[in-house]
């Protein structure tokens, strides 16, 4: 019979295995029953969480519903999309599936899933409006690499570029929108990221060498803002969560610089990372990369 186990500050997965199991190795085990709570990283073992912990002489469950026929689930208190589609389709991304396929009963903010929704959950192969397809000229000159997001407040890809008068321009749908330009210009390629439902915040390196920002805030676009740094490169950007936004890029002595913002504290200073580089400063030479994960505790 299956027990329960609430994770304590410290735990891993291979000590929970130990003291269930008597075998570490067993760990799998575990994480395949919880992956609701851990999503693809079996690290993510934070304290407070409820674990289902299989009995190894149960009989294993029982096998998915055949290839092509939706299956059905009923919500449960603090599910989320993105763990439903961790659970059916093993990727987080794919979230938006079940969203369109049960609109009408979630409604119009998919961060809101209430307990005893009865969901529909449409196979890959039957889902409505997933991206895709075959590739589309959208048209427009642009002079650097674009960046774009899935957007969930209108359903569709936005891509973010610099036209040839300098300006940012944003694609969405059938139409191009010119978002302006900081009062100095800027270079380079512009980096834009989903905060939540209602947010999109998209950074360009200006010609004075500072990062400049702007962002719709659900009823328009505000910005430009200046927030210094003496930026080498293309800014990268992530968010873990939709009070926190962290920007990276090459500083004036190739070396990583980091800042960010969160919903508390509002915007950092920019701070030195070479630090942390294992045997100490080592020069970079290129646009650096930044990816994140949904806050899990």
């Amino acid at each position: 019979m299956a027990q329960t186990y609430v994770t304590q500050r410290g735990d891993t997965l291979w000590d929970i295995a130990e003291k269930f199991y008597k075998n570490g190795s067993l760990w799998h085990i575990i994480y395949e029953a919880n992956r609701t709570v851990f999503g693809d990283n079996p690290g993510n073992v934070f304290a407070g969480k409820t674990l289902t912990i299989p009995d190894l002489n149960s009989p294993p469950p029982a096998p998915p519903a055949p290839p092509g026929l939706p299956t059905t689930y009923t919500t449960k208190p603090n599910d989320t999309l993105w763990e439903l589609a961790e659970r059916f389709y093993q990727d987080g991304t794919k979230w938006y599936l079940i969203y369109e396929a049960n609109k009408g009963s979630i409604g119009s903010d998919p961060r809101q899933l209430p307990a005893g929704l009865n969901l529909t959950i449409p196979t890959l192969e039957t889902a409505p409006n997933q991206p895709g397809g075959d590739p589309q000229l959208l048209g427009g000159t642009i002079t650097d690499s674009p960046d774009g997001v899935y957007f969930p407040m209108t359903q569709q890809f936005h891509v973010y570029c610099r036209s040839t008068g300098g300006s940012l321009f944003q694609h969405f749908g059938t139409q191009w929108q010119d978002l302006g330009k900081p009062p100095v210009g800027f270079s380079n390629s512009p980096a834009a990221v989903v905060r939540d439902i209602n947010n999109i915040d998209v950074f360009v390196r200006g010609n004075d060498n500072n990062l400049y920002h702007i962002y719709w805030g659900g009823t328009g676009w505000y910005g430009w803002e200046n927030h210094g740094g003496g930026l080498q490169s293309s800014p990268t950007v992530c968010s873990w969560s939709q009070a926190r936004l962290d920007i990276f890029a090459r500083g004036g002595s190739n070396n990583l610089i980091h800042c960010w913002w969160d919903a508390s504290g509002g915007w950092s200073q920019w701070e030195d990372m070479t630090n942390t580089f294992p045997g100490g400063f080592q020069p970079i030479n290129f646009n650096p990369a930044a990816v994140s994960w949904p806050q899990s505790d």
